[in-house]
């Protein structure tokens, strides 16, 4: 037994020599590999290199010309267009794993329903714990999915924003404008004494087009193009008829506003700009643009009590005299200067109050007058509303009984129904010529005398109720407005231009509005409204009149 066991581990070494030389062998008689294969490597780099390398120059430079000269705005658009199409791919693949993940979910839901059916140990042991598939784990799985679909959706609908906005846009500018088509007619309004008038209709249009831009982080600017009589500056409306000739259309704004960024509050408005400050049609027509200069300072806190403080400035020449050659007692152009204080108060979740503040002085209001309509005095010069103030006639020119400095005092309240589509909007506009009856040193110092002129007559009041919007489609906006304007509360020629008259006039008018689309708003206005009669009224100018009723029917394309 020894001598077997002494041979089996001589046996053992020698078969582990001879395995140790093999392996030895077999390392010796590998090659090194050889330097020059480095060197032959790089050749085939080198020579890759050159193989890619245009071997024709001008043929380059031409095919970079070419890139270069590829339009910046295409370029991006396609980006734009690839990023969509691959975010509308991604979108259906988690669709389609969402749909999966759900139906998997109703399958194990079902087979759980089964089981727990048949007994209540094949209930124990269907638990979701002991479940292949965990039922919580699908509806996990699910809710981190719907989260990525959400994602996406909200990206890709940022991403067609953006770039719908940019195929409106060229350069900075960005594009706007609507299209109104209106048919009105009229019926009664003549004195009582008289017979009724006989009915009148009319068919007329709109046209409004803007261009906005935002030049650098503190210059903006614009340019609009409207419809309308060029001699009418509180109307863009143009009827049809006169022959079928052209319709004129003019500029309607052309401005720029500086907002610094060293004072982040201000902003200055130079040009003829959309009004700076909050109004009513009983001082301001819509479709006014006053010229000049304007500054404004505005503070803004979201959480507070008071939301809200601006206050506005403005200079609005409405007429330039200028003698040339100088004059020894040169006329000063006409103009109004004024200013707002604006303020608004959060008094409740769903209630929100404004309170603004505003002051307008005229100065030279009488040129004015002397080119508001074709009679005796006045150039007519000045189209839209017929003069209703109290005037009278110096050395052939028409004068104001008047001065106007006009202070215009509003309270808005704004509540929140708790349907979104119906908000509720209350207004009350009051304001008073604090120089009323004024100006008859005018009359005296040239030998005339001063007109009649009663000095009570001097307020304006305007009461609005709104309940609805007109912002989705399906949306709905019921509105009513009182007015009463006293004959020089405000002047004549600058105010809401469809009532009966500018001032010494009570007016209703009644507002329904449908969204019928998108950008398609139709509707229908009513007024009724009939000149003041009181005691101190000329009765040879006024005399008791029956209501003027006055329907217009509005279809109106934005875009």
């Amino acid at each position: 037994m020894r001598r077997k066991w002494m041979g089996m581990v001589v046996l053992g070494m020698l078969l582990a020599a001879l395995v140790f030389a093999s392996g030895e062998a077999a390392r010796s008689a590998t090659p090194p590999a050889p330097a020059k294969s480095a060197g032959k490597s790089a050749g085939a780099e080198t020579a890759k290199k050159e193989a890619v390398t245009p071997a024709n120059p001008a043929a380059a430079k031409s095919e970079k010309a070419a890139a270069r000269e590829t339009s910046a705005v295409e370029v991006e658009i396609q980006q734009l267009r690839e990023l969509l199409l691959e975010q509308a791919k991604e979108l259906e693949a988690q669709r389609a794993a969402l749909r999966e993940q759900q139906e998997k979910m109703e399958a194990l839901a079902g087979e759980l329903r089964a089981v727990r059916s048949h007994s209540p140990a094949a209930s124990a042991s269907a638990q979701p714990g002991n479940s292949p598939v965990s039922l919580e784990a699908v509806a996990q799985g699910q809710e981190e999915l719907g989260n990525k679909v959400g994602k996406i959706e909200k990206d890709l609908s940022e991403t067609k924003k953006s770039l719908e906005g940019r195929l409106k846009g060229f350069g900075p500018f960005s594009f706007s404008g609507d299209m109104r088509v209106r048919y009105e007619n009229a019926f009664g309004g003549r004195a009582t004494n008289v017979s009724a008038g006989v009915a009148q209709h009319r068919e007329r249009f709109r046209l409004r087009l803007n261009a906005n831009a935002k030049f650098n982080e503190e210059v903006s600017g614009g340019l609009s193009l409207a419809s309308g009589d060029l001699n009418n500056p509180i109307s863009a409306n143009q009827t049809f008829g006169t022959l079928y000739l052209r319709k004129p259309i003019a500029i309607d704004k052309a401005f720029v506003t500086y907002s610094p960024r060293w004072f982040k509050p201000l902003s200055v408005t130079a040009g003829k700009f959309a009004y700076t400050w909050y109004r009513t049609e009983l001082a301001w027509d819509n479709d006014l643009n006053p010229e000049g200069l304007s500054e404004s300072v505005h503070w803004n806190w979201k959480d507070s009590f008071l939301q809200h403080l601006g206050i506005v400035a403005f200079q609005t020449p409405f007429n330039e005299s200028v003698s040339v050659g100088g004059a020894a007692a040169p006329t000063p152009s006409g103009a109004v200067f004024g200013g707002q204080v604006q303020t608004n108060w959060k008094l409740h979740e769903r209630l929100k109050l404004g309170a603004y503040a505003a002051y307008y002085h005229y100065r030279n209001p009488d040129q004015i007058a002397q080119n508001q309509g074709s009679v005796t005095g006045s150039t007519g010069v000045l189209g839209g509303n017929s003069n209703t103030n109290y005037t009278g006639v110096v050395n052939g020119q028409r004068f104001f009984a008047s001065q106007f400095g006009v202070l215009d005092m509003i309270a808005r309240l704004d509540a929140d129904t708790g349907i979104s589509r119906f908000p509720l909007m209350l207004l009350f506009n009051y304001a008073q010529n604090t120089q009323a009856c004024s100006n008859g040193a005018a009359f005296t110092s040239a030998g005339a005398t001063a007109p009649f002129c009663d000095p009570r007559e001097r307020h304006a009041y305007w009461s609005e109720a709104q309940f609805g919007r007109t912002q989705e489609q399906g949306d709905v906006r019921f509105g009513y407005t009182f007015m009463r304007i006293e004959r020089d509360a405000v002047p004549s020629a600058f105010n809401f231009d469809d009532k009966r008259q500018a001032t010494n006039i009570a007016q209703h008018r009644f507002e329904v509005f449908y969204q019928a689309y998108k950008n398609i708003t139709v509707g229908m206005t009513g007024f009724l409204g009939k000149q003041l009669v009181t005691a101190t009224s000329p009765t040879a100018s006024v005399t008791p009149e029956r209501y003027l009723r006055r329907f217009q029917f509005d279809f109106i394309y934005k875009f």
